[in-house]
This record gives C-alpha cells, sequence and structure tokens, in this order.
C-alpha cells in the first residue's frame, strides 16, 4: 500500500535534545503530582512509576485512573514544558532536508501540547506551515501515545488507513504501539532493536519510502 502521509513525533525525533529537557520535564512531573496528591516527590514518582507503565504516561493514568479534570491537565501540560526550549536543543535532525525531497504531506505528532511544539519550531526557525498538521495531546483527548486510540484518532482524522502512514518516532514503544495497529514506523535513533526500522537521520526516509514502495512491505 502506497504511503500517503508521513507523521513525526517531536522532540528527540526532529531534533536532538540535551539529557536535561527529559530529566527536568521527568522532575517537574514529580513536582506536580506531589502538589496535586499532597505528598512528596519521592512518593509521587513512586506512583508514576507505578502507573504511568500501565496507562502509557503519567498525563494518561491521571486522566483515566485518577479521573482529573481538563483544567488540571491543562495546569500540568503548562507546568511540565519548559518555556525557554533553546536551552535544550542540541541540533535539528533533517528535517528541512526531508521535506525538500518528499511531495506527500508530513505532520507533527507529539504527546506535547500545541504550544510547546511552537515553541520549539520557532527555536528551530522551521515554518509550522510546512506541516499539514499538528497533533497535539490536546487532539487525542489528553491520551497519547502510545495507546492505539490516538494513533487511531489521527489516522481517522486523515482519512487514512493506519497503513497508508509513515510513523517516525525516538520511543521504541511508541513505534511497536503504531506497528501493533497496522501502521508502518520507523525508531528515530542512534541505537538498533529488534523488529524495527531505525534511522540517524529524518534525511533518510525519502530512500526508506523508496524500499516500502518497492518491496510493498507493511511492516518489519
Amino acid at each position: 500500500m502506497k504511503i500517503k502521509h508521513i507523521l513525526l513525533d517531536l522532540d528527540d525525533t526532529i531534533y536532538h535534545s540535551t539529557p536535561m529537557l527529559s530529566c527536568d520535564v521527568d522532575k517537574k512531573m514529580s513536582l506536580y503530582v506531589a502538589r496535586l496528591f499532597n505528598t512528596n516527590p519521592f512518593i509521587a514518582k513512586k506512583l508514576r512509576k507505578h502507573f504511568a507503565p500501565r496507562y502509557g504516561s503519567t498525563l494518561s493514568w491521571l486522566a483515566r485512573a485518577a479521573g482529573q479534570p481538563g483544567k488540571v491537565l491543562d495546569e500540568f501540560l503548562d507546568y511540565v514544558h519548559p518555556k525557554d526550549v533553546k536551552q535544550y536543543i542540541e541540533k535539528e535532525c533533517g528535517l528541512n532536508e526531508l521535506i525538500e525531497k518528499i511531495s506527500i504531506p508530513v505532520s507533527i505528532f507529539t504527546n506535547a501540547p500545541l504550544e510547546h511544539a511552537e515553541r520549539v519550531l520557532d527555536s528551530l526557525k522551521i515554518d509550522k506551515n510546512i506541516f499539514s498538521h499538528i497533533f497535539d495531546i490536546r487532539f487525542c483527548n489528553y491520551i497519547g501515545k502510545p495507546d492505539k486510540e490516538a494513533y487511531m484518532r489521527v489516522a481517522n482524522h486523515l482519512n487514512l488507513n493506519v497503513r497508508e502512514i509513515l510513523f517516525v518516532d525516538d520511543r521504541p514503544e511508541n513505534v511497536k504501539a503504531m506497528q501493533e495497529a497496522g501502521g508502518i514506523a520507523i525508531l528515530r535513533s542512534e541505537e538498533k532493536e529488534d523488529g524495527i526500522i531505525s534511522i540517524s537521520s529524518l534525511k533518510e526516509i525519502p530512500t526508506i519510502l523508496e524500499k516500502l514502495a518497492d518491496a510493498d512491505i507493511i511492516a518489519v
């Protein structure tokens, strides 16, 4: 089946972040959860480690199991995502070259809020209008990757079968979830992962598209 759309994750996919980004975001998540449940950060982190894997993320746990309202979820998103993203960006991963070499639409698919995506793109000096869509966590009703519902919601909005979408992400669990949903997914990483195609730069995607078209394969 021909690929008709490319979905790119944001953080650590279209750019390399410094190690401090995930460290700072993780710390802020625990601080927020501690405040929300009137406990200390150590207990909050233990709660997150217990529940986040079950629900896919800390936010999904808060939305589904803890039943927190949208106002709280938005406050959480605003608190944990940095306002000054420039200090966390190391380098861009070949996005401009990718856009120049392909003719099919490209969209962002992120578990972050839209405002974070816009700050990142602005820091990278990338025009957000080159993307067909920016699918953020609110579009997915706060239930993001790796939940199958998030992938299907995006595919349905695009009016495409998941098999017509090429998805690129830096997290193996998100890539595997797309594969399990029936789509084609690639890991953007320097490391190799069994059962997953890995690329170190987005500049490799045109070659991947050619190979997929020649082999007419659906998944690996």
